[in-house]
Parts: structure tokens; C-alpha cells; sequence
């Protein structure tokens, strides 16, 4: 969904029976579209396997970077790596759980 769809589909609040009466208010649309656009990006996430694994894959590598730039070393590189998959996997799955 585009922007202007979503600020289309914030827009509609105010054309119900209960709040026509109220007046629009621009910058709250624009708040409302922002949801609906972000949580347009997370169905897609849940929906495409691909997307999603690319996604996982971007959230491990910070949680990696983050590893690495620790001075202790606790976890072989392999671990570290797979550990980071696990948490980028519940991260992801926590984020899209209600969508």
C-alpha cells in the first residue's frame, strides 16, 4: 500500500456517522498512514518467505557485529553466526506475531 493510500485509508475516520462531525486534523491522517504503512511492511514480511529470510539475515549480521565488537571473546565465529540466526529469527517472529 502507497502512502497516499494509507493517508486515504486515515482519512476515513473522519466519514463515519460517529465522527463526521469532527474536524480533520492533517497530521494525524499522516500519523495514522505511518502505521498502516509500516504495518503493511511487516504482512509482507510474515507473508513472504524470501523477504523474510532476507530480513533475518540483516538482523543477524548486526547481532554479529555486535559480537565482534566485544573485546571478550565467548563464542567461536560459528557459534556466534548461529546464535545471531536464532536471535534475528525470534526478534522477527516477536515483531510480526500480531500481524
Amino acid at each position: 500500500m502507497s502512502t497516499r493510500k494509507s493517508i486515504e485509508k486515515a482519512a476515513q475516520a473522519w466519514c463515519s456517522k460517529e465522527t463526521k462531525h469532527l474536524a480533520m486534523i492533517p497530521e494525524l491522517a499522516k500519523e495514522f498512514a505511518k502505521i498502516l504503512d509500516r504495518e503493511n511492511i511487516l504482512r509482507k514480511i510474515k507473508k513472504d518467505k524470501e523477504l523474510y529470510y532476507a530480513w533475518q539475515a540483516n538482523v543477524a549480521m548486526a547481532f554479529k557485529d555486535e559480537f565482534y565488537h566485544c573485546k571478550k571473546k565467548y563464542k567461536s565465529s560459528g557459534e556466534i553466526h548461529t546464535i545471531a540466526n536464532r536471535a534475528a529469527k525470534n526478534f522477527l517472529d516477536l515483531l510480526i506475531r500480531n500481524i
